[in-house]
């Protein structure tokens, strides 16, 4: 109370403290804590070690083995007998809702779902299994006794059964998603989704090669599959294809506030929403969405003119648009 009446700014540091730690957000406070702390002190060990390597010892790959043989306490008898239930679980949860995991695959919608549900169900029951599967995987290839070079048929086989259940889900779930975005076009959310479900399938795949051919790099493979899709994900301009699908696939459904979102998603979307082959349906929908909403967008003759206006206005709000390729091609567009 003293510091806080002696000084305004202490006050007010102390008070933006006591709103970040209020307990409508303590619970997200506490998942962020339990994500950057191992993280940053994880990058903190990787970067001390490569700058002060003579503090570091270097890994020797015949102590490294070692230890993972004290690791490997459990009998492959042992192991069999915990994962053969799972996969039993699995053939029978499968084989009883075929109809369900199945129907997307048809174009068919499940009775009592919506597509939403359908497809956002698709991709949590997906990361559940996800999880879990690659859990099992890890347990059964780094406790059992005889694994590594000395790993059975046995074992093998259940890696893949389990890889393969996982790919059954995933090739699900994304014709789920798939199915979704036929019949409501795309968003972010879902393009981001079946981008981390296509992922998850390249290291499932890997897996089962690992299983064939024990010099398979997986851990570099996975790396390098994450690198070239991530690549491909922020240089295929996800907002621009998003806006081009829905402007030609959805023209019938989409709505004038719908192109709006699109339009402010970022300046990729904008060159494509103010592009002139659009301003037609444009208009076209702003005269529909004024009709039934009582010109909710009033102030404007068309909607092309609605729009571009709000892209000259974000355009002009930092002068670092003037370098960016979709800006200025916004800016040709309603020139």
């Amino acid at each position: 109370d003293l510091l806080m009446s002696a000084d305004r700014g202490v006050e007010m540091m102390l008070g933006s403290l006591a709103d970040m730690v209020n307990i409508d957000n303590v619970f997200s406070l506490i998942i962020q804590l339990a994500v950057t702390v191992p993280v940053s002190g994880y990058l903190f060990g990787m970067l001390y070690s490569h700058t002060h390597p003579e503090k570091t010892a270097a890994l020797d790959e015949n102590e490294c083995e070692m230890k993972l043989r004290k690791m490997r306490q459990i009998t492959n008898i042992a192991v069999y007998s915990a994962v053969t239930p799972i996969c039993l679980l699995y053939v029978l949860f499968f084989i009883s809702q075929a109809n369900y995991f199945l129907s997307a695959f048809n174009n068919t919608l499940p009775k009592n779902y919506s597509y939403a549900e359908y497809a956002r169900r698709g991709f949590f029951e997906l990361f559940a299994i996800m999880l879990i599967n690659a859990g099992v995987i890890f347990f059964i290839n780094f406790f059992s006794k005889k694994t590594g070079e000395e790993k059975p048929v046995t074992l093998k086989i259940y890696s893949v059964v389990i890889s393969v259940f996982t790919l059954l889900i995933s090739a699900t779930a994304i014709s789920k998603m798939v199915m979704y975005i036929g019949n409501y076009g795309l968003t972010q959310l879902r393009v981001y989704t079946t981008w981390f479900m296509i992922l998850t399938a390249f290291i499932f795949v890997y897996i089962i090669i690992r299983q064939f051919k024990r010099s398979f790099p997986l851990v570099r493979a996975a790396a390098v599959t994450f690198t070239l899709m991530f690549t491909v994900l922020c240089f295929s301009r996800p907002d621009a294809i998003i806006a081009r699908y829905n402007m030609e696939n959805r023209a019938d459904s989409i709505t004038f506030r719908d192109i709006v979102e699109m339009n402010a998603l970022s300046a990729d979307a904008a060159a494509v929403i103010t592009d002139p082959q659009y301003r037609e349906l444009i208009d076209r929908k702003y005269e529909s969405s004024n009709a039934e909403t009582d010109y909710a967008y009033k102030d404007h003759k068309t909607g092309s003119e609605y729009l571009i206006n709000r892209a000259e206005n974000k355009l002009d709000r930092s002068t670092y648009n003037d370098f960016n390729l979709s800006a200025l091609r916004v800016r040709a567009n309603i020139g």
